[in-house]
């Protein structure tokens, strides 16, 4: 192989070290950094009280009882409400002052059922969709949360008591 054949190949650590040396790195900039966590106490959510439609007695074609989360019952079709036991439920959250929760279920409908079976379940209906509300805590970290529903009972529902569990969850935001 003659001198002027040869490859350069010999010379390329050679040329990729002077381009690192020589190379400035284009508008470099420094910015200050300064890392902080805020630590916040557990959020606590406790249920005070449950749901309750109180003692329904429907009709031949049966109706709608609603529970406002302001403890107003309010009737649709044949149905009514014995006595004065219906309310919402009640809950309690505890956390950091000032900051905002999100408290949100995972159904958009919860199904009661029958002690001892044998009749259809009856619906609890949060407005067609799971729960998902925001609230901010008060300054001493606290807020207190009600839950109201409505369901439908049909006519000639079966006589007995009903009810249903569900998950409610607070989360902070």
């Amino acid at each position: 192989m003659s001198r002027r054949s040869r490859p350069l190949s010999h010379l390329l650590p050679v040329l990729a070290g002077v381009c690192l040396v020589t190379a400035t790195p284009a508008h470099a900039q420094a910015a200050p950094s300064k890392p902080s966590v805020e630590v916040l106490r557990p959020l606590t959510f406790q249920k005070r009280d449950d749901l309750d439609f109180g003692i329904v007695v429907p009709g031949a074609v049966g109706g709608s009882v609603q529970v406002t989360p302001g403890g107003v019952v309010n009737l649709s079709g044949d149905v009514r409400v014995v006595g004065t036991d219906a309310h919402p439920a009640q809950y309690v959250t505890t956390g950091g002052a000032n900051k905002i929760v999100l408290i949100g279920t995972q159904v958009a409908t919860l199904a009661l059922k029958r002690a001892g079976g044998g009749a259809p379940d009856i619906l609890v209906n949060w407005g067609g969709a799971p729960i998902r509300a925001y609230f901010r805590l008060t300054q001493s970290g606290v807020h207190a949360f009600v839950l109201g529903g409505t369901i439908t009972v049909a006519g000639g529902q079966p006589a007995g008591d009903y009810s249903g569990d569900f998950q409610i969850t607070a989360t902070y935001f």
